[in-house]
């Protein structure tokens, strides 16, 4: 799915695994598995530092002059702050509300550093973004060191979809082109004007270029297992609804496919990256980052699974590219302000990773991109069934409350998460079949609606009928729900236990509007409008609940149009940037993504792309 949707964790059903730094310390354990992804992360045990044994400074404070960073010349109270004052003004003055979840970092003595490194280009975490940058700019000959709190036995990454525009592997199969800038003007909209727009132009002009070049580490038959969203479709569909936008072609890896998934392909970016001249330094976590006299970020501090502490230097750039918080929960409940809002009272923690990459560059002077913050989960809900986003939705009064055709869930779900915690009901009946056939594409709407897939929900939706009152037990990627049948209106109410006279007034409410053709109600587009008129009736039934399902993080850093993390003063800090989900500017608000995939596909095109940049500094 989802993007980036997912990089790596522990492993469950979507192939992910536990915490980096979280698994390296606890995974010979036995008492740790049944922990796992639920602990906070802590820093490894490295011997504390001793005052003025460092032979740089740590990266606490913002950049030097000209960089724009807090540290900037002429000092002032974050300059001359200690690390423990530092974190603690950062903390108090953009997030009062919490200020424990940023701490400070775990600061090593200069002799209990082992051995210094060098390298042009220092990055921390190999998942999608960083994989990319590390082979990449190997290719262009820059000296890459590259570090992984995963083993490399057991590195695997989230996500099954790499979302992309006009690469020669769709063309191939008659993809028709994308105007890049029309792709543009819809993110932007969809975003409201907040997408990093240098990030966003990168993304719609050179991601087909970057999925070709991930082809070449792929054998033929794995290129030949990859699948295709939403191609083909029926003919005559149109992929604008009115005014919303969707794009086919994404390549689809499923987790489960042993030929081919996006842990396969990211190993597979690790040997080209090395075979290039990179170094990859496994089961080895970013500690906290060191900065030159000049407030230049110069190096980072990494100490490996037995707390071994080494310094590698970075004549050029360090890049964080080492996930999202989702896996951390004070961090998340605090940056991702509109779910916490949402779900009042929770410690909210998705899938994701541990937060460790992003407090880097926070202790270094960087900023949080400005909030709310997105998330893939608990600030959206839509009641899934196995058909379609254009379905009636009702609430758990049997009342409409938005327009269900409004792009795909991640956008029209917004205002089911404004609903009361409880059930929430999608609606269909028997003319289902045209319905998906004219479905809005995009996430959480079905990926495929060729004939072998209306084969596929057919046996599904008579179990349903078979099952009466019981309904059916089903699920998507991020909620489970359960699907009913019957022949008549009054009847399905009563297997919904919900009021029928209010549940039969919202369906004879809607009708009208379909029959129009306009609804005056919500201004849901014509195109999406199909009557709940004829028998058999169905309805699925999906619990909205404090917390729900949550994937991963994708607000990050502050970042600039060349990826490097601003400072307190709006300035980049020199010598550090950041990639990925510790990046902010892509999904400022939410998912918002008119392709599926996009997470992952803007990852590995910004790493790619970045890496270019970085070997021509």
């Amino acid at each position: 799915m989802f993007g980036q949707d997912k990089e790596t964790r522990f492993g469950d059903e979507f192939g992910n695994e536990m915490p980096r730094r979280e698994f390296l310390r606890k995974a010979t354990s036995a008492a740790a598995v049944g922990a796992m992804g639920m602990g906070m992360a802590t820093m490894i045990g490295c011997a504390p530092k001793e005052e003025g044994t460092a032979a740089d400074t740590p990266a606490t404070g913002g950049g030097g002059a000209g960089a724009g960073g807090a540290g900037a010349a002429g000092g002032g109270a974050l300059a001359e702050a200690t690390p423990s004052e530092l974190a603690q003004q950062y903390a108090n003055s953009r997030f009062a509300f919490r200020s424990d979840w940023l701490g400070e970092p775990t600061t090593i003595a200069e002799t209990d550093i082992a051995e210094t490194l060098e390298a042009d280009i220092v990055v921390v975490g190999v998942g999608h973004a960083g994989s990319a940058l590390t082979r990449r700019a190997a290719e262009l000959g820059a000296h890459v060191i590259a570090v992984e709190g995963q083993s490399e036995d057991a590195f695997s990454a989230f996500g099954s979809d790499i979302g992309h525009l006009n690469s020669a592997w769709q063309k191939a199969q008659g993809i028709p082109d994308v105007d890049p800038t029309d792709f543009m003007e819809v993110c932007q909209l969809l975003s409201a004007n907040r997408i990093q727009p240098d990030l966003l132009h990168a993304y719609a002009t050179r991601s087909g270029e970057m999925f070709d070049w991930l082809l070449e580490v792929m054998t033929t038959e794995q290129q030949a297992a990859l699948r295709t969203c939403d191609w083909p479709v029926a003919q005559g569909y149109q992929y604008v609804k009115g005014a919303m936008r969707a794009y086919p072609g994404t390549a689809k890896m499923d987790m489960s496919n042993e030929v081919i998934n996006t842990s396969i392909l990211l190993r597979a970016q690790h040997k080209k990256a090395i075979e290039v001249g990179a170094q990859i330094w496994y089961g080895h976590m970013g500690e906290y980052l060191e900065k030159s006299e000049g407030g230049r970020v110069s190096a980072v501090i990494v100490s490996d699974v037995d707390g071994t502490c080494k310094r590698i230097t970075a004549a050029k750039a360090v890049v964080l590219a080492a996930g999202d918080y989702a896996g951390n929960a004070e961090m998340f409940t605090t940056l991702v302000q509109e779910a916490a809002e949402l779900n009042p009272g929770v410690a909210l923690q998705g899938m994701g990773r541990d937060g460790s990459g992003v407090k880097m560059g926070l202790w270094a002077g960087g900023k949080m991109e400005p909030g709310t913050r997105a998330a893939m989960g608990a600030n959206v809900f839509s009641p899934a069934s196995p058909v379609s986003a254009a379905s009636l939705w009702l609430n758990a009064k049997g009342e409409r409350f938005c327009n269900e055709g409004y792009g795909h869930p991640f956008i029209a779900g917004v205002q089911g998460a404004r609903q009361p915690f409880g059930p929430q009901y999608a609606v269909w009946d028997s003319n289902w079949r045209e319905m998906l056939r004219n479905q809005m594409t995009g996430h959480g709407d079905p990926m495929f609606m060729d004939d072998a897939f209306m084969e596929s929900v057919e046996p599904t939706l008579q179990q349903a009928l078979d099952a009466g009152a019981d309904g059916l037990e089903a699920g998507t990627l991020m909620a489970s729900y359960k699907v009913y049948a019957a022949q008549s209106i009054e009847e399905l109410a009563g297997y919904l236990g919900i009021d029928p006279n209010a549940f039969a007034a919202s369906i004879e409410r809607y009708n009208s509007m379909c029959q129009a053709g306009k609804d005056t109600d919500y201004a849901k587009t014509p195109e999406l409008l199909f009557p709940v008129d004829t028998p058999p009736f169905y309805a699925s039934v999906g619990i909205h609940e404090p917390g729900g399902r949550i994937l991963v993080t994708l607000g990050g850093l502050f970042v600039d149009g060349s990826h490097r993390v601003i400072g307190d003063d709006f300035n980049p800090i020199d010598g550090l940037y950041a990639v990925g989900n510790n990046s902010g500017g892509r999904f400022p608000l939410h998912y918002s993504a008119p392709i599926h995939g996009m997470s992952l596909g803007m990852a590995n095109t910004l790493g790619y792309v970045l890496g270019e940049e970085m070997a021509a500094l």
